[in-house]
């Protein structure tokens, strides 16, 4: 196929196509049934395209150009509160189903390097003292810890770790542009942290204290961190192994999904900050505390695994509808 000459006889059909989607809302009768007849041209080129040839900008562009058209020509709009139910019906929930693995294989890693951390330092005394002098420790677990939980008024503590935890979020997401290896480190951060306050605490008397501050809420936010992790590993790996698929077209889907994790994961961590700024600090029973960070666990995978399992037998990848083969090269 010459694809010179093809684009060469095409293109004055296309930028015509072009020009009338762009004026959709005024155009008279005439220019529709032109409108209608372009489209049709414009995806039978598409079609001979995509067979014949594997010039993936070309690709790319006319299967924009047909969308945009298929669109104008329908006049059809899906409501939004239907865009809505079907992201958090299927888009976010497949795509966190089927990078199971990958945030489930990093939710464990970094519990394991928290609770040897956590071990490490409660059992050894010049550990503890090479973190801080005794004075400072004892600040830290006897009023530090708890207290912060409880000094800021409750809506305007939630609205502080609601964007504190989106913005490690996001910053463990935006990091599968540099093929997810920054992602370890940012997990091992968090992890060291973690298991070096449980430490502290244990080592001093305040495990209870610790295990009842940190579980209510901490269940569902660091599930939320490891899915951001997970989508973002899976994103890098794909850069390196795309399948049978070309590299350009898995990378494009890949990134949508992550897009849709990024999304779903703004909800999952405002209902987080709740819970951390209403529950973790009220005056409710230790049990009642971490009672309800269980709830919110297991509802939030009951959630991903009965969605995503079921658009999974549907074929669903969580991919947009009428997605173009490739990302925007221009």
């Amino acid at each position: 196929m010459d694809i010179d000459a093809f684009v060469a006889a095409g293109k004055p059909s296309w930028d015509r196509l072009e020009d009338l989607v762009r004026r959709r809302r005024s155009l008279n009768g005439a220019e529709v049934d032109e409108l209608v007849e372009l489209y049709q041209r414009a995806a039978t080129h598409l079609s001979i395209v995509r067979s014949g040839s594997r010039d993936a900008i070309l690709v790319g562009r006319l299967s924009a150009l047909v969308a945009r058209a298929r669109s104008a020509v329908t006049g059809a709009h899906t409501p939004a509160w239907r865009e809505v139910v079907r992201f958090f019906t299927v888009s976010f929930p497949v795509v966190a189903y089927r990078a199971r693995r990958w945030w489930l294989g990093a939710g464990l890693a970094s519990l394991v390097l928290a609770w040897v951390v956590g071990v490490w330092i409660a059992k050894n005394p010049d550990v503890q003292a090479a973190i801080g002098t005794p004075e400072d420790i004892r600040q830290l677990v006897e009023h530090d810890f708890a207290d912060y939980y409880s000094e800021n008024p409750a809506a305007s503590f939630a609205g502080q770790v609601w964007i504190n935890n989106a913005y490690l979020s996001m910053q463990v997401i935006a990091s599968a542009v540099l093929l997810g290896l920054p992602i370890p480190y940012i997990l091992f951060q968090n992890s060291a942290n973690v298991g070096l306050l449980g430490g502290l605490m244990s080592a001093n008397g305040k495990a209870d204290i610790f295990w009842g501050l940190i579980l209510p809420h901490g269940l569902l936010e660091l599930t939320a961190v490891f899915l951001a992790a997970g989508a973002g590993m899976r994103l890098g790996w794909t850069i390196i192994d795309p399948g049978p698929r070309r590299r350009g077209e898995a990378l494009a889907e890949q990134g949508r999904a992550v897009m849709s994790v990024a999304l779903g994961l703004v909800a999952v961590l405002f209902v987080s900050g709740l819970i951390e700024a209403g529950v973790t600090p009220s005056g409710l029973p230790t049990w009642a505390r971490i009672g309800i960070g269980v709830l919110a666990e297991v509802l939030f995978l009951t959630y991903v695994i009965f969605f995503g399992r079921r658009a999974v037998r549907r074929n669903e990848t969580g991919d947009i509808e009428f997605a173009p083969d490739l990302a925007p090269t221009s």
